[in-house]
């Protein structure tokens, strides 16, 4: 089964907008990666305090930006292509280079 791909959310309930949709999302994995590079360089790191409004819009920032990667890989799918070798082996699969991370 195929698992999709989770840019985030935030004030998806308009009774509570404050309701976030950010565990496990490619959002939360960036603002967590920025905190992790700061804190690396030796600089002050981030806060996750949801009620302060500075870190509010940092999240809605990744969420807007995470959200456009998935829009453009959607929109952009015809730039992928799966080779499968012959004879197909017992255990298919992807992998994604990246670099250095």
């Amino acid at each position: 089964m195929a698992v999709a791909l989770k840019p985030g959310n935030m004030d998806i309930d308009p009774l509570h907008p404050r309701t976030d949709d950010m565990s496990g999302s490619i959002a939360d994995a960036m603002d967590h990666e920025f905190d992790r590079l700061l804190r690396a360089a030796q600089l002050p790191g981030l806060t996750f305090d949801m009620t302060d409004r500075a870190v509010r819009d940092r999240r809605r920032l990744f969420v807007a930006i995470a959200r456009g990667l998935v829009i453009h890989l959607k929109q952009n799918s015809a730039a992928f292509s799966v080779i499968v070798p012959a004879p197909l082996p017992a255990k298919v699969g992807a992998s994604i280079a990246t670099d250095g991370v």
